[in-house]
């Protein structure tokens, strides 16, 4: 695993590349980190959510400093999105970690998953029919840890 203290935090994973940037982290910090650091405040109920959410968001603002966090809505999709802008971007997160990417050229998405066999449970929303049918061939681990 790639770390780089650069940052207040230890990042997991940075990668940029023209059109695009990707951080990930595993989330250590409370919520007083983040609060002290980003305008963002979030309305979860949750302790470990909100640490998850925020830590997301701070993501955001270590790509794009003073990120616009008032702007933010979400699309009928759920995504959300800065409107009227040409900054595209993905949030993911888990218990442990987070991830962001963002771009002003590309659409984007990210995703962060623990390996579990209940990926095989919603695996045909984003697998085509000839995924689906190589992975069938595999062994349950090789599956799930494919599918993931």
């Amino acid at each position: 695993m790639y770390i780089n203290y650069l940052y207040e935090m230890p990042v997991s994973l940075e990668h940029r590349q023209t059109g695009f940037t990707v951080l990930a982290w595993e989330i250590t910090e409370t919520e007083d980190f983040f609060q002290e650091r980003i305008t963002y405040r979030s309305n979860a109920r949750n302790a470990n959510k909100i640490r998850q959410e925020m830590a997301s968001r701070y993501l955001l603002e270590l790509m794009h400093p003073s990120f616009p966090f008032q702007q933010l809505e979400r699309s009928d999709s759920g995504k959300l999105v800065l409107p009227d802008s040409i900054i595209d971007f993905s949030l993911t997160h888990t218990t442990e970690f987070a991830a962001a990417i963002m771009s002003p050229d590309l659409k984007v998405g990210i995703d962060i998953e623990k390996i579990d066999e209940r990926v095989l449970k919603v695996g045909r929303k984003f697998l085509n029919q000839h995924e689906i049918n190589w992975l069938l061939k595999l062994d349950l681990d090789s599956r799930v840890k494919f599918t993931t």
